[in-house]
């Protein structure tokens, strides 16, 4: 798509990236469509640097490439009324992931536009999109005797060749149309027959035909008839199916004369098809098996010595072509044998997918470069290359497979025990850092803690300050989820303090900016531990920083946390709105993990609002959504509020399933955090549904005491000694309530105006 692009605009190869600008404005212009908006995502597919008159990409990549395609189909069509199209794509069979979901777009969209579109592949493709309509099938199928008879007698003009001629060609043919072609030429270009009086007659007895039994064989045949043409063809084959003029002569040791020469034969005798003149023509084998065949009649090591020489004239002249296209000299170096600037190369391609979104395709060259790899010699540096392209691998097997897939599990498994084998390097601490944000994000917190912990340990032997303030924050996050609130806080408190906006906002290592991330959870851990107005600043303090530093996904991080601070204050209002800013934020981006937690938040406040049902329904959709991509990251905490939601609505047994799936989704993930207000819940659901059930209720807020006791969470702590001294209220043991809630209600100093002190305090003036 990319080299439609480019030749559709007129590019050249020594145009400056502002006239290739100009080109693209002039052609987006002519189509009618808007440069503001589709400049920077064609410029960005192009590798145009995106001038300051253009708002840059803030998406995330997975929106970025969806807007790109469907910009080049609205491009297309647009054309497509300018003038009608006829679109040729051949050999869908080997096309690129990203390409076919194009065509998939705009044959589903072109059913009235002036566009016909022809698609060829061999059989084994399937195509992707649903029949349709508008979309024919037709299965070319060997020819006939009759097709081929016919064929051959428009190859020789109406002038017959001799039955048994024909007869042998099409046996021997076997109603291939290329190979018929071929066996046909080798007749007329032999000495076996000869036209006379308007019919050809054989010169010598049939035996002496000698037709050869393959294609290949008949392919080969006419090359070695060739004498200039061979040698180009076979250094055209070692460079593609297409080539410029340009390339080939940078690559060939033959003179200019003697080149264009053997590319005039090939031309002449249909092998090869020009467009253009030199030294801006482009050549193409006529078709794919001439390649091979070209390609198969080199020895290996004179193979090997072409495709050498082609990477070392890439890197050296066409630096442009290398940036642009890094798998075709990544593919060169690898035919070399030359292993390790194969991995460069094939890594380099890896990452600009990924980049674009290109998941499928940057996974396929990330893995060639780690099959590369394990040939390698078990050295040190063996393993820091391979624990590399492991990591580069994490981010399109998530997007392309989920984090709960067994190959991204398997991936990030390997990393670590990369790691652990290496030792100190200067990539460590970041590597193991970004490795403790996946685990913990798919809820394995147990193993997020460990690595975390060695990140820590690299880190101060980096001594880097962007390592420390990194590791720090990952060794808080799993402590915060387990329950350890004062020890998470600390090392928040550390990232918060050691962050440099200007020197660390950029650096996204674990999927956004570490200083947001920092206060949000901060302020998180603030609230638990009873600082309600400190948790409140610290939140406020985030959202300033993500917008300042200019980063979309940290800005969702923000909103998010932001609105469960809210919630947890009891402001219902705030909370919905800063969801409702998540989920415009994420759908218009392309955060599907902020997309599913923003609708949750929302739907709790639906709920919250006397939205009941619609909430609910919410909820749960969004909930099935974040498992859907392998999310298992606060789902305690989320158990809890759908519990609470369903209570609102009275449907008390449902609630006491999401509560017990939300108590052992904690023990089996170690997310201890919520565990107080998971039994405080479950006290008050059992009181709902039975008035007599106070001795298990009893229990339940005895141990959501202990627990919020253990974890020094005074708002549980409070929470849960409002609810049992209510409970002893109705039950006439006013004193005694009064005694347990009062010491909780006295340690605060701050919030007075949440939810949870305004109850406490109307229960204390209630009881005395």
């Amino acid at each position: 798509m990319i080299e439609l692009v480019e030749q559709g605009l007129g590019f050249k190869p020594h145009d400056d990236p502002e006239s290739k600008l100009r080109r693209l404005e002039a052609g987006l212009a002519y189509a009618k469509l808007s440069a503001s908006e589709v400049v920077p995502l064609i410029a960005a597919l192009l590798s145009l640097p995106l001038p300051d008159r253009y708002p840059p990409l803030r998406q995330s990549p997975e929106l970025q490439r969806k807007q790109t395609m469907e910009a080049l189909v609205a491009w297309t069509l647009a054309l497509a009324e300018q003038q009608p199209l006829v679109m040729l794509y051949e050999d869908l069979h080997w096309c690129d992931p990203s390409t076919v979901e194009i065509l998939g777009l705009l044959l589903g969209q072109s059913p009235t536009a002036k566009v016909l579109t022809l698609l060829t592949f061999r059989p084994s493709f399937e195509p992707p999109w649903p029949a349709r309509s508008h979309l024919t099938s037709l299965a070319v199928n060997r020819l006939s005797r009759r097709q081929a008879t016919n064929m051959i007698g428009g190859m020789t003009r109406g002038v017959p060749l001799p039955d048994a001629v024909v007869q042998r060609i099409v046996e021997r043919a076997d109603g291939v149309p290329l190979f018929v072609e071929e066996v046909t030429k080798m007749v007329l270009e032999s000495d076996l027959v000869a036209a006379r009086d308007g019919r050809y007659e054989l010169t010598g007895p049939l035996t002496e035909l000698a037709i050869p039994s393959t294609l290949q064989d008949s392919l080969m045949a006419r090359l070695d008839r060739l004498d200039a043409g061979k040698e180009v063809a076979q250094l055209g084959a070692v460079l593609g199916r297409e080539f410029p003029y340009e390339l080939l002569r940078s690559v060939s040791l033959q003179e200019e004369a003697g080149l264009n020469a053997g590319l005039a034969q090939l031309v002449d005798a249909e092998l090869l098809y020009q467009r253009g003149t030199p030294p801006a023509a482009t050549y193409t084998f006529k078709h794919a098996l001439i390649q091979d065949t070209a390609y198969q009649s080199l020895l290996k090591r004179t193979r090997q010595q072409l495709h050498a020489s082609v990477a070392q004239v890439l890197e050296e002249r066409f630096p442009e072509r290398v940036a642009a296209a890094p798998e075709v000299i990544a593919r060169h170096y690898d035919q070399a044998g030359l292993v390790a600037q194969a991995i460069t190369h094939y890594q380099r391609a890896g990452e600009r997918a990924t980049q674009r979104s290109a998941n499928e395709e940057a996974i396929g060259h990330l893995r060639r470069a780690l099959d590369l790899v394990g040939t390698l010699a078990q050295t040190r540096e063996r393993h820091q290359r391979e624990l590399g392209l492991q990591m580069a691998l994490g981010a399109p097997l998530a997007a392309a497979r989920g984090w709960s897939h067994p190959e991204y599990e398997g991936t990030y498994a390997r990393a670590r025990a990369l790691a652990s084998q290496i030792g100190e390097s200067e990539e460590l601490p970041r590597m193991l850092a970004g490795m403790a944000g996946v685990y913990y994000t798919k809820g394995d917190l147990a193993t997020a803690a460990e690595v975390a912990q060695q990140a820590l340990a690299a880190a101060e032997q980096t001594g880097d300050v962007f390592d420390l303030l990194s590791a720090h924050y990952q060794v808080g996050v799993p402590l915060l989820f387990q329950g350890h609130f004062s020890r998470a806080l600390q090392h928040f408190e550390y990232s918060i303090k050691s962050y440099d906006p200007s020197e660390h906002g950029s650096l996204a290592y674990t999927g956004g900016d570490i200083g947001v991330f920092a206060h949000a959870f901060a302020a998180v851990c603030h609230f638990y531990l009873g600082h309600p107005d400190r948790a409140l600043a610290e939140i406020e303090e985030a959202l300033a920083l993500a917008k300042r530093v200019e980063h979309p996904i940290s800005l969702a991080a923000a909103l998010l946390q932001a609105g469960v601070v809210h919630g947890q204050r009891g402001e219902i209002d705030r909370r919905r709105e800063r969801a409702e800013e998540v989920v415009v934020l994420a759908e218009r981006l392309g955060f599907p993990l902020y997309l599913g937690m923003g609708r949750f938040s929302r739907g709790f406040a639906r709920v919250e609002s006397g939205e009941g049902k619609a909430g609910i329904a919410e909820m749960q959709q969004a909930l099935g959504e974040l498992a859907g991509i392998g999310s298992r990251f606060g789902a305690p905490q989320g158990l809890f509020s759908l519990a609470s939601g369903l209570r609102k609505v009275g449907r008390h047994d449902d609630a006491l399933g999401a509560l017990a799936l939300g108590v052992a989704s904690a023990e089996q993930q170690g997310q201890h955090y919520y565990d107080a207000e998971l039994h405080r819940l479950r006290a008050e659901i059992l009181l709902d549904m039975d008035g007599n059930a106070v001795e298990e209720a009893e229990a339940l807020l005895g141990q959501s005491l202990e627990i919020a006791r253990r974890q020094e969470a005074k708002t549980f702590e409070l929470r849960a000694a409002t609810s049992l001294a209510r409970l002893w209220q109705r039950q006439g043991k006013r004193d005694a309530a009064q005694a347990l809630l009062a010491p909780f209600y006295a340690w605060f100093t701050e919030g007075f105006d949440t939810r949870d002190l305004i109850e406490a305090k109307a229960l204390l003036d209630d009881l005395a």
